[in-house]
């Protein structure tokens, strides 16, 4: 975290029905995290959130999320 070793991707979510006829639905995305190696080599959260959640970090990974989410969205 300290060395930005971190990335951010965004899905988008779309209804698979639309509710309201004549106009569009607003748009959500989800949030996923990705680790980044030196190389490049990007790391799926399957092989680092069990680790961080087995010693206490997952809150800092979280924080790290809504941070840089809102850092975005400036």
């Amino acid at each position: 975290m300290q060395e930005n070793g971190f990335e951010l991707f965004f899905q988008l979510i779309t209804p698979s029905t639309s509710h309201t006829k004549g106009q569009k639905p607003p748009l959500h995305f989800e949030i996923l995290i990705r680790m980044k190696e030196a190389d490049g080599l990007i790391i799926p959260p399957s092989a680092f959130l069990p680790a961080a959640e087995r010693y206490g970090l997952i809150h800092r990974i979280d924080s790290w999320v809504i941070c840089h989410t809102f850092a975005l969205a400036k």
